[in-house]
């Protein structure tokens, strides 16, 4: 069974994505923070990470290198309100060629290619 963490502060969001992965027969677990979302994806190992840029406390950007370094299994997703392009010009190379990048709002087209 595939497993999914969510990483974003908005509930609405966490939900939906919750709805959907129960309908495809997945586990969806989220964290709304940073911190309980390392916590999260440390304890739960999933095989997805949808990860928000902009967080509570910090800029989900940040710790994508952790996550992918950590857990090299991982397919991680950073959504973000910005366009990709300007995400891009600012982070290092390393890191944009192991994730997929989003920009918000997500069509529900989108989450299911996110979560196949």
């Amino acid at each position: 069974m595939k497993k999914i963490a969510i990483i974003d502060d908005e509930v609405d969001f966490c939900t939906l994505v919750q709805m959907q992965c129960k309908k495809a027969g997945m586990v969806c677990r989220y964290a709304n923070s940073i911190k309980d979302g390392l916590t999260l994806v440390n304890d739960f190992i999933p095989d997805i990470v949808i990860l928000d840029n902009n967080l509570p406390d910090g800029f989900g950007w940040s710790q994508a290198s952790m996550i992918l370094n950590k857990h090299p299994h991982v397919v991680l997703h950073l959504v973000t309100a910005k366009t990709a392009h300007e995400v891009l010009q600012t982070k290092s190379e390393d890191v944009t060629s192991r994730l997929f990048l989003h920009s918000k709002p997500l069509s529900i087209v989108q989450l299911h290619d996110i979560l196949a």
